[in-house]
């Protein structure tokens, strides 16, 4: 599925720190091109015990100069702003972070718009959404705050023909009564506990 968004010159390196026993893992994904300068990163960071987030950051950051690690919530405004105005815009967005339904919306209200034309974000683990225990709960089948129902509003938002049938042709084509999503998303590709997002100015 990667390959096939990203073709076979994407560079992908997944991290994921598990808060119980405070151990980093990478994980390395080969998508049929060259990960040899990828080598060095993956042996410094597989199993590493870390003792707290600072070390995480010392350690990507050493490893690769192009990696900046940031320390905060997913869902907090200011890092998000702080990200945003030293790195962006952005081509490909992936929020694999809490696994939170609410953080997994406010990280997508502000972080799409950064999304270069023909950008793509992506969301994981939206298996979240249907939890109703758990750190990770997210509300349960077909409530309407969870990330999976926000989506499907997205979804009625990229078929604006079909949701606007009743409004006539002509306020269809002045596009300045449509909503930032109805304006900016060409396309959604969902997959089980993942969905993409496609960004283009229509």
């Amino acid at each position: 599925m990667w390959n096939e968004y990203f073709n076979n010159v994407i560079k992908i390196v997944g991290l994921d720190i598990v808060d119980k026993d405070c151990e980093c893992t990478c994980d390395c994904h080969n998508f049929n091109f060259n990960i040899n300068e990828w080598t060095p990163m993956c042996k410094n960071l597989c199993q590493t015990k870390c003792k707290n987030n600072t070390t995480v950051k010392k350690c990507l950051e050493k490893t690769n100069a192009n990696i900046t690690c940031y320390i905060g919530s997913q869902a907090d405004n200011n890092i998000l702003k702080e990200i945003i105005e030293q790195n962006g815009p952005f081509d490909i967005i992936i929020d694999d972070g809490s696994h939170l339904t609410e953080h997994q919306k406010i990280s997508f209200e502000y972080l799409f718009p950064t999304l270069n034309n023909n950008g793509i974000y992506v969301i994981e683990d939206l298996h979240t959404s249907y939890s109703t225990s758990g750190p990770y709960r997210g509300g349960g089948l077909k409530q309407s705050h969870t990330a999976v129902e926000f989506l499907k509003d997205l979804i009625d938002d990229i078929n604006i023909n079909g949701k606007f049938s009743t409004k006539k042709q002509a306020e269809l084509s002045n596009r300045e009564y449509l909503n930032y999503y109805e304006n900016n998303i060409s396309g959604i590709y969902n997959a089980k506990s993942i969905c993409f997002i496609f960004k283009e100015r229509l």
